[in-house]
């Protein structure tokens, strides 16, 4: 019997449009970190600084940013259910502070459960955002400038 194809993951049932944000011009990287961690930790009632304290261990270790201009800030945690994540764009971008001339203008941060069972979710997840976020889509959404319309254009590709 022939194997089924996995279905796609639709990124936008990840997300909702009160965590989308436009990142400020000349914003860090770990500002906007700091700033999608605070949404995330919000959804998952979790102290704010300690899903940034984790997040920014996983950055220190091995940087999330591709050189498509998108950064996944990522983190798999005990005791949450499901998978969470909040966006930032940034129109002007924003310079990575490990790779030099690489300016990210989309930074998608989520967590998933550490659960063993969630690992292969996580790897699609992460499949799923490196072939959606390529240079015209990432163009694409951080020349909007309303958290509903990035996430409509999601929508529409997921």
């Amino acid at each position: 019997m022939p194997k089924q194809p996995t279905p796609r993951l639709s990124l936008a049932s990840f997300l909702e449009p009160d965590r989308i944000f436009i990142a400020a011009q000349g914003a860090s990287k770990d500002a906007v970190i700091t700033c999608l961690a605070g949404m995330v930790a919000a959804k998952i009632q979790l102290p704010p600084q300690t899903l940034v304290q984790r997040i920014m261990q996983r950055e220190a270790g091995i940087s999330t940013t591709l050189d498509t201009g998108l950064a996944i800030p990522h983190a798999r945690l005990e005791g949450i259910k499901d998978f969470t994540a909040a966006l930032a764009v940034s129109p002007d971008g924003i310079a990575d502070p490990v790779h030099t001339g690489v300016f990210i203008k989309a930074v998608f941060l989520f967590v998933s459960p550490s659960e063993s069972s969630c690992f292969q979710r996580h790897l699609q997840l992460l499949a799923a955002l490196s072939s959606t976020f390529q240079p015209a889509f990432i163009e694409k959404i951080s020349a909007m400038s309303v958290p509903a319309e990035i996430f409509a254009a999601i929508q529409a590709l997921t």
